[in-house]
C-alpha cells in the first residue's frame, strides 16, 4: 500500500498530493513557484448549499451538514492566510469554491 500519491499538473505548475492521515483521506495542492494558486477550484455536487467562513467550508446534504475545516496554505515552510471563498450564490448548483490569500491587514 502507498503511503502517498501526487498528481502532476492538475493545473499548469500545480500537484495534487493525496494521503492518508489519522485514518482519513486528505489531499495538498502543491504550487511550483511562478504557478497561479487561483486556478484550484473545487465543484462539489449533491449537496444543498455551501457556505465559506475563513479556514471553514461547509456543505449541506440530505444527512445533515458536513464542516471540512482546516485550509492550510504554506509558503515553502511558512504558514501565510487563507481562505475560503465562494463565487456566486451559495446555492447550489455547482458554484466553484476557490480559495484566496489573504494579504497582511487584510480579512
Amino acid at each position: 500500500m502507498y503511503g502517498e500519491v501526487e498528481v502532476r499538473e492538475v493545473y499548469p505548475g500545480i500537484h495534487q498530493r493525496w494521503y492518508f492521515d489519522r485514518g482519513g483521506l486528505r489531499y495538498d495542492y502543491v504550487v511550483m513557484p511562478g504557478a497561479d494558486a487561483s486556478q484550484i477550484e473545487l465543484r462539489v455536487e449533491g449537496a444543498d448549499w455551501v457556505r465559506a467562513e475563513g479556514d471553514k467550508l461547509g456543505l449541506g446534504t440530505r444527512f445533515g451538514a458536513v464542516e471540512q475545516a482546516g485550509l492550510y496554505v504554506y509558503q515553502g515552510k511558512e504558514r501565510i492566510a487563507a481562505q475560503w471563498v465562494v463565487e456566486g450564490s451559495e446555492v447550489i448548483p455547482k458554484p466553484p469554491i476557490c480559495f484566496s490569500i489573504v494579504q497582511p491587514g487584510e480579512k
